[in-house]
């Protein structure tokens, strides 16, 4: 008799990587007080040099710290609290003359766990990573280069929005003061 599902021997590489990412972020978040939605992958991997697995998950960490810190809540005891006391040490790059957030030393340890995790699914999943940023990329300079029309609705004087004509097109935007869909 012939089993009816073959047992899974492989680890499937997206469910690795957003596993490592989702993990990262809720435990940064549980540390901090944070309560938010993962950010975008664009967002994550921002300056990350994927050729460089752990360098790129130091950079993967301290892009979701300055993440987390955007959406503390005022009433939180972190909400004062300097970049410093998240773990984050600014570096001025002298070529550039710009500054660059990094992670101190105590932040590497107390946090080598979810680098660890985050190297892994880099190391791995590197081409995946750099695809997804490349078509997200694309979608964004597709996006960007479409012609824009100005709407308005029926209210008085009326509402004036810009938008892209194919988002026009293919949905409808209603004013929260006429209730009337936005036309060009």
């Amino acid at each position: 008799m012939v089993p009816a599902t073959p047992p899974q021997t492989t680890i499937n590489p997206v469910d690795l990587l957003d596993s490592a990412l989702e993990e990262s972020w809720h435990a940064l978040c549980d540390a901090f007080d944070v309560t938010a939605d993962i950010p975008n992958l664009r967002t994550l991997f921002c300056h990350a040099d994927l050729s460089a697995p752990f360098k790129a998950a130091e950079t993967v960490l301290v892009n979701m710290i300055l993440e987390a810190i955007e959406s503390v809540d005022r009433f939180s005891p972190w909400y004062t609290r300097p970049a410093r006391a998240y773990g984050l040490i600014s570096i001025r790059n002298g070529k550039l003359n710009r500054f660059k957030w990094m992670l101190a030393p105590d932040a590497i340890r107390r946090w080598h766990e979810e680098l660890e995790k985050l190297h892994l699914a880099i190391r791995k999943n590197s081409g995946l990573i750099q695809a997804s940023l490349l078509v997200d990329q694309l979608a964004m300079r597709e996006l960007s280069d479409e012609p824009q029309i100005t709407a308005q609705c029926n209210c008085y004087p009326p509402k004036i929005i810009r938008i892209n004509e194919r988002v026009l097109c293919k949905t409808s935007i209603v004013c929260d003061d006429c209730d009337y869909p936005f036309a060009p």
